[in-house]
């Protein structure tokens, strides 16, 4: 287990520490974690309904001049979940995209013999995700036979609601022989969502959403995931679908040639979405200090390893800790619940954390009411 060598602490509107040095405990002001907070999210689209954007934004050009573009030509602001396919420069992305806190990020791999290329599937979201996992559907057959990775996500949009979104970019194979190996793999799409919701592509509690690029046109697509379902597509082969909830809105941003040989599509939906809501209800772990990088959320329940549970892996890199009021956080030194035992918010800011080795913490933990 490797060491963890600086750690920060907050409970939310009460108090925040930062760690350079375990041993030294430096108290940070109330208004400079609210600071960090404001500068994190985009509060004029805390309330309002939910809207996706699936957008194929083509690799080799979406370079950080172009994401900026993309966000001041394009996007109109009031998106809450973005979903990106060949992203090439993940670096660009999370400096456009900063008020976009909850991302997702899976590499795509060739398989291709003396080929060393990568591009990736993201998931942004102004909204917690509180759960995530991918898994490889395919592998093109030709070209640089890419493996094609799945993504699963819970998104928590208000106090009370989740929903379930999966995000695909499918195989290409210059739709030889009638499009069959785009038709597998988009069968195989189906059947990784059905796997997680118990055999229906609907789930009785949480409203189901498929997006990507599927790489066939919308009569194909129909054929294999159902005429029951709400569509929005471009006339092209790019989707944002619900299961169960008809969209109230949709269309799609044109976008130029010289940024994209695709348009993006986009769908909006009579679910109230609420930030600050959804963030009440879950502890939240950051990569740094200063509440940036890689967050974790975490709602009520028992997580016996976070180093490796399903789409976690968040071992040894927790730097800061948000614990929202009417929330308890048990965060412990080992997997499954060994070892030093650390609480918040009853943790004693005024001089219990000092003298603690903060090697190897918050390898498991428990988050329950207060």
């Amino acid at each position: 287990m490797k060491t963890l060598w600086k750690l920060a602490l907050v409970v939310i509107t009460t108090f925040s520490f930062s760690f350079n040095n375990p041993k030294k405990l430096k108290v940070a002001s109330t208004s400079h974690y609210q600071a960090n907070k404001v500068k994190a999210i985009d509060l004029s689209t805390n309330i309002g309904p939910l809207k996706i954007v699936s957008f194929n934004v083509h690799g080799p050009k979406g370079k950080e001049s172009t994401f900026r573009k993309i966000r001041k030509d394009y996007l109109k602001g009031d998106e809450q979940i973005l979903c990106f396919q060949e992203v090439d420069f993940v670096p660009a992305l999370k400096t456009v995209f900063k008020d976009y806190p909850y991302k997702y990020i899976t590499k795509n791999t060739t398989t291709k013999w003396f080929v060393w290329k990568s591009t990736n599937v993201a998931i942004l979201s102004k909204l917690p995700i509180i759960q995530q996992s991918s898994q490889i559907i395919q592998t093109d057959p030709g070209g640089d036979k890419w493996n094609r990775n799945a993504q699963y996500v819970r998104i928590k949009i208000n106090s009370s609601t989740n929903i379930r979104l999966f995000h695909y970019h499918n195989t290409y194979n210059w739709h030889k022989n009638g499009s069959a190996s785009e038709k597998v793999g988009m069968k195989k799409f189906k059947t990784f969502v059905k796997n997680k919701n118990n055999g229906s592509l609907s789930n009785s509690r949480e409203k189901v959403f498929l997006v990507g690029d599927f790489n066939l046109y919308d009569s194909d697509t129909k054929n294999i995931l159902g005429t029951n379902l709400y569509y929005q597509y471009n006339n092209f082969v790019d989707y944002v679908v619900s299961t169960s909830l008809p969209q109230t809105s949709g269309g799609i941003y044109y976008i130029s040639p010289t940024v994209s040989d695709h348009n993006a599509v986009w769908a909006s939906y009579n679910l109230s979405v609420n930030i600050k809501g959804a963030e009440s209800k879950v502890v939240r772990l950051y990569e740094h200090s200063t509440f940036s990088g890689q967050v974790m959320c975490f709602e009520i329940g028992s997580y016996p390893n976070i180093g490796n549970t399903a789409g976690f892996f968040w071992n040894d890199i927790t730097s800061a800790v948000v614990v929202p009021h009417g929330l308890q956080l048990a965060a412990y030194e080992h997997s499954h619940y060994r070892g030093k035992v650390f609480y918040w918010p009853q943790i004693n800011h005024s001089g219990t954390l000092h003298g603690l080795e903060m090697n190897d913490v918050i390898t498991s933990l428990k988050v329950t009411t207060k």
